[in-house]
């Protein structure tokens, strides 16, 4: 679109928005997220981030959370992580009202508190430096622990630490002199705990249980998104027989367990992924940025599953290593990565919200206490949050994954152990990956991570050490 396109009264709005004119009428507007889509055509990156965080500030001085939402969901989100931390706890703060304090209530150790250690020397294995790794490490384990402490109902998954891994990177202070660029000065510990803590119980209930029964509910709705886009795809996949426990890993983390940021980009896309989960209050985004991403490469997956239909013996196996198989290969290629999340998260902004015919079929399947029917379903809040609603709420959740748990016929217990087992082995293999320094510093596998040239020994005996751990875990948590 060229300037001389440009609506009139789009031009004036933005103007007014730039030079901080955030007028009340201009607030209680109808402010859709495409009112941003001309400014590429004649600004450069550069001044189109300037203006957006004109615009971002005033908004945070207006406290104006509808337009600050609008603003985080839409291209490049919240810009850098100054702002994405005001920006974060402002909206945090408005969805669940907390009493004020700190997070942590008495020292009672958590029953979960092992594993999390465990976890937590395997994070942040991309920084290179050995000691902003241990204070980001301390900082994340503190972080968590004093989550589960103050909830000790909540059970710890492996995955949470990804997640809570990206608020801690989020929440640093980087020294601003040249000769230190990007250097980790320290960690806004308070207002990262809160913020945790908030996410948590507003979107992650559904995780936090005994049990994986929850989160591979959540995953049946992927399918029913693919099917009512191309239900030729929802066929080849056979999608309509089993369950797509291929995207697992990718829900229980928000993609974080995929995506590695690079602290030296303040604005990495797995920063972005999380603007857009909050600023839509939905636990249904990171389901539709899923299924986008499995429909951009329908090509590439049906040409696989065609190549591969001879070489297993159940469709469950070929479908699982045929989407696998297909995302490594495409998130190894760094130009192929970059456009895969460009488009998906442009598809996803624009219709994050879940079409009314399918929201009654989730309704039949996912239980009644969980975010996606409560606290995380998208829409417009009647009225805040409060601790002790949420509280209602996760003991509602126990209760009915216990009952869910309790139908299980005795002999599926096998089959629920491995499904289980699988999930969970599949985040350790990636977690052992990133340890041994597989992970390009911008996110992508390094293509020859496992030649002569990469291979660390020291690394390798570390991580098999880790890895028995978490295995000996795995097994005795049956």
């Amino acid at each position: 679109m060229t300037q001389e396109h440009i609506p009139l009264a789009k031009m004036e709005k933005i103007l007014r928005l730039a030079d901080g004119d955030l007028t009340d009428k201009l607030a209680d507007s109808n402010y859709e997220a495409d009112d941003l889509s001309f400014l590429p055509s004649f600004y450069n990156d550069t001044a189109q981030c300037d203006l957006k965080l004109q615009v971002i500030k005033r908004a945070l001085e207006k406290k104006d959370i509808a337009l600050l939402c609008t603003l985080g969901r839409t291209k490049r989100g919240f810009v850098n992580n100054e702002v994405r931390q005001r920006s974060w706890s402002t909206i945090l703060n408005s969805q669940l009202l907390l009493p004020s304090g700190t997070t942590t209530t008495g020292c009672t150790k958590h029953c979960d508190e092992k594993q999390i250690v465990l976890d937590i020397k395997r994070s942040f294995g991309y920084i290179e430096s050995a000691t902003q790794r241990e204070t980001l490490q301390n900082t994340l384990q503190d972080t968590i622990v004093a989550f589960f402490r103050k909830y000790p109902s909540m059970r710890y998954y492996q995955g949470y630490h990804d997640i809570v891994s990206v608020f801690v990177l989020v929440f640093c202070k980087y020294s601003t002199r040249k000769t230190t660029v990007n250097k980790i000065s320290g960690v806004r510990k308070k207002t990262l705990n809160r913020c945790v803590e908030v996410f948590s119980l507003v979107y992650l209930r559904d995780f936090l249980m005994d049990s994986l029964d929850f989160p591979i509910d959540q995953t049946l709705i992927i399918p029913l998104l693919i099917k009512d886009k191309n239900p030729d795809l929802f066929k080849r996949l056979q999608l309509d027989k089993q369950k797509p426990l291929f995207a697992i890993a990718s829900l229980l983390t928000i993609f974080s367990h995929d995506i590695k940021p690079d602290i030296s980009i303040q604005n990495s896309l797995i920063f972005q992924i999380f603007d857009m989960v909050i600023c839509t209050h939905s636990m249904y985004t990171p389901l539709i940025l899923y299924s986008n991403i499995v429909l951009d490469l329908r090509d590439k997956l049906n040409q696989e599953y065609s190549d591969n239909i001879d070489n297993f013996d159940n469709e469950v196996d070929l479908v699982h290593a045929v989407v696998q198989k297909v995302l490594t290969k495409t998130l190894c290629d760094e130009k192929q990565s970059s456009k895969l999340w460009d488009t998906a998260l442009a598809q996803t902004r624009a219709n994050f919200s879940l079409d009314p015919r399918l929201e009654k079929k989730v309704c039949t399947f996912i239980n009644k206490a969980s975010p996606l029917r409560t606290t995380a379903n998208g829409k417009p809040q009647l009225e805040i949050n409060d601790i002790n609603s949420v509280n209602k709420l996760i003991n509602k959740g126990i209760a009915l994954n216990n009952k869910k748990k309790d139908k299980v016929p005795k002999d599926n217990n096998d089959k629920d152990w491995n499904y289980d087992k699988l999930i969970k082995t599949s985040l350790l293999v990636g977690a052992a990956s990133l340890t041994l320094g597989a992970c390009h510093q911008n996110g992508y596998l390094l293509p020859g991570t496992m030649s002569s040239s990469h291979i660390d020994l020291g690394k390798i005996v570390s991580s098999v050490s880790l890895v028995t751990d978490s295995l000996k875990h795995i097994i005795n948590s049956a």
